[in-house]
């Protein structure tokens, strides 16, 4: 499904992801799991949700995948590799995190050091910036990760961009303060005004 909608490395490391959900059955392929649970009288329950098309994932699941198994029988092996390598890489930029002088406040918002973002590369803004925004809650779409890098590059004292989600990026003085954009920004957006 994130391959269809264009995500980047953060979101293809899908469930190899770090999080406090433990998934010890990844590596098991579902019919495996279920003749074990019959073989050893292990209860268990089917989501009857998980057969209904008019969810992507079933229609992924169901008819898609399938078909590009017939042609490409090591596809779900080089997607479970794709995923683990992008779950690496996660955690390799996670890992430069600490380098970045960057605060939670209490409203929610992200204030990122200008100084801390000085000399990297927009390239490498596009990796740091979805990092970072975790970190407040929030998920950059490319879009937004490109505006972002763009904006902390060419970006002025003062100005601000909007990203989809009702978020924000304003640059001050000495940081760059990453948001919720404020109701009456939102009311005027939506009436046309264009903040920029």
């Amino acid at each position: 499904m994130r391959i269809l909608r264009d995500a980047g490395p953060r979101g293809l490391a899908g469930l190899y992801a770090e999080s406090p959900v433990v998934r010890p059955f990844l590596e098991f392929a579902r019919p495996t799991l279920a003749a074990y649970a019959k073989e050893n009288r292990v209860p268990y329950v089917n989501d009857p949700s998980n057969l209904d098309r008019k969810h992507l994932r079933n229609r992924i699941r169901l008819d898609i995948l399938p078909s590009i198994i017939r042609q490409h029988p090591d596809f779900p092996t080089q997607l479970l590799s794709l995923a683990r390598q992008s779950a690496e890489w996660r955690r390799s930029v996670d890992d430069l995190l600490p380098n970045i002088d960057a605060t939670e406040e209490r409203d929610g918002a992200l204030r990122v050091s200008r100084s801390s973002l000085a000399g990297f590369d927009a390239e490498s803004l596009r990796v740091l910036w979805p990092a970072l925004a975790a970190r407040a809650q929030v998920v950059m779409d490319r879009r937004g990760t490109h505006r972002a890098a763009e904006f902390t590059i060419r970006g002025t004292t003062g100005g601000a961009i909007q990203l989809s989600g009702g978020i924000e990026i304003v640059m001050k003085r000495d940081h760059m303060l990453l948001r919720r954009t404020p109701a009456r920004e939102q009311i005027r957006s939506s009436q046309g005004a264009f903040l920029e």
